[in-house]
């Protein structure tokens, strides 16, 4: 018997947001999964539609899957369920990143997200 796992929904990564009207699409690697957590780096594009703040080295939470390059984010005011999300790459930063969002007041992270390649 096989089992399959169904996809991540909006509701399953997010418990709390202050509006979805401050979500957004982000430039994000190829092959981002909903739930996935990506950070980019400054050598890398950085393009937030509709938004003029620096996101480098920022820890987002994709909301959609990846598609065109782009995925849906929530980058402010937000409740994330960590624990059904997963960190594919630079394990180590972006725990730290993750760590240090949550105290600027944008995000909390409740969980401990699962670590890709671990």
């Amino acid at each position: 018997m096989t089992t399959k796992t169904k996809a991540l929904q909006v509701g399953d990564i997010l418990k709390w947001e202050a509006t979805p009207l401050t979500r957004y699409l982000m430039d994000c690697p190829a092959g981002t999964k909903a739930g996935d957590i990506f950070a980019i780096d400054k050598g890398d594009t950085l393009k937030a539609r509709n938004l003029s703040s620096d996101f480098t080295n920022v820890p987002f939470v994709a909301l959609s899957d990846e598609k065109n390059g782009v995925c849906e984010i929530q980058p402010f005011n937000a409740v994330v369920d960590a624990s059904v999300c997963t960190i594919k790459a630079n394990h180590d930063n972006i725990m730290i990143k993750m760590l240090y969002k949550q105290t600027t007041g944008n995000v909390i992270f409740l969980g401990v997200p699962k670590l890709d390649g671990v």
